[in-house]
């Protein structure tokens, strides 16, 4: 039976044993969130690179009509289309439009991932689809990356992480790791309000600071999404229904 483990901290993860797994990227707040709005969205695709210079270069070769999207600091790039909100990333803006996106620290945590079988994005809002299928689809064990922030882990992160292992456990799955332990023992303490704990963790009232509490509110919300991104060939996609 395969095994579900979390590492905490993209440091954690051993390149040497990627090969064979099957990854899901874990940035809350805000870069999976805005991923999984944007295909929902009716985005065509999102390109996530780690520099900002080589996101205007992608930009330039994937041609016009192509959006720049991204953030440093929380902050929209100068010069980009869209910053790193979610709710910026809606249908009259995004629909059949391919975004290259850089961000902090969730495009970084992609990069992490490379090697493994099959590189997922997830995030609370489609938590209860993404294990659905993790549960359903036959593979090698599933390493949940946390993204952190700046250096340092991010609790929303790991309770993401942990609201897909309380999922997969309940779907008979082998949880492993005391990384998957405490990221299902963050998801159980703050379960009942999401947004409310978010908030005060310290990246959450860092966005609070900047005005983005709506934020906050909208990447706590449960399952209300069902797509599922998975990265492919530089380019992250969404499959037809639950199948790829």
């Amino acid at each position: 039976m395969a095994q579900v483990q979390v590492a905490v901290h993209p440091a954690e993860v051993n390149p040497a044993k990627l090969p064979g797994k099957r990854v899901v990227m874990f940035d809350v707040l805000r870069a999976s969130s805005t991923i999984v709005t944007a295909l929902a969205a009716g985005a065509r695709g999102i390109v996530p690179v780690v520099e900002v210079d080589e996101a205007r270069a992608q930009a330039k070769a994937y041609g016009p009509g192509t959006l720049l999207g991204g953030e440093r600091g929380a902050k929209r790039i100068p010069g980009f289309d869209l910053g790193n909100s979610p709710l910026e990333y809606v249908g009259q803006v995004v629909r059949d439009r391919i975004i290259v996106m850089t961000t902090t620290n969730g495009t970084k945590a992609l990069a992490r991932g490379a090697g493994a079988r099959e590189i997922l994005v997830g995030c609370l809002l489609n938590a209860p689809s993404l294990a659905d299928y993790l549960a359903a689809s036959p593979g090698g064990d599933i390493l949940l990356i946390c993204a952190g922030v700046r250096g340092r882990i991010a609790l929303e992160d790991i309770l993401g992480a942990g609201c897909v292992v309380s999922l997969l456990e309940r779907r008979g799955m082998e949880i492993e790791g005391d990384g998957a332990f405490l990221a299902a023992q963050v998801y159980f303490m703050y379960r009942d309000d999401l947004a409310a704990a978010m908030g005060t963790f310290e990246h959450g009232r860092r966005l609070l600071e900047l005005g983005f509490g709506e934020d906050i509110a909208y990447c706590a919300q449960k399952g209300p999404l069902a797509v599922l991104p998975r990265l492919e060939g530089g380019i992250i996609r969404v499959g037809d229904g639950h199948v790829w």
